[in-house]
């Protein structure tokens, strides 16, 4: 498969799992963006106890948890889309956003 097609479904699967937004999906994503639970943990201001807890099944995020990582985690994924696209260009990458986040649904 070429590698622009592979970076393609990899983004698209970040936005699928951005989307969905449960304790599972937060673990896939960090799998996928390569970072450990304290920097996950510190990113989306949370302990890393607490990540742990929701990575295991043992508490469950509030749905504001939820809103917030899926904000924070936005920008890793924007990092992503404009190296695919090749562009820093905040139109382009958003119009990609919009086109995936639908197809996502």
């Amino acid at each position: 498969m070429p590698e622009e097609l592979l970076e393609t479904k990899q983004v698209n699967n970040l936005i699928t799992l951005l989307r969905i937004g449960d304790a599972k999906s937060l673990t896939q994503l960090r799998i996928l963006l390569s970072v450990d639970s304290y920097d996950l943990a510190k990113r989306i201001g949370v302990s890393v106890q607490t990540l742990e807890l929701w990575e295991k099944g043992e508490e469950q995020p509030l749905s504001i948890n939820q809103a917030l990582w899926k904000i924070k985690l936005s920008s890793y994924i924007d990092e992503k889309i404009s190296t695919l696209l090749g562009t820093n260009n905040n139109e382009i990458t958003n119009k990609y956003w919009a086109l995936m986040w639908d197809f996502a649904a």
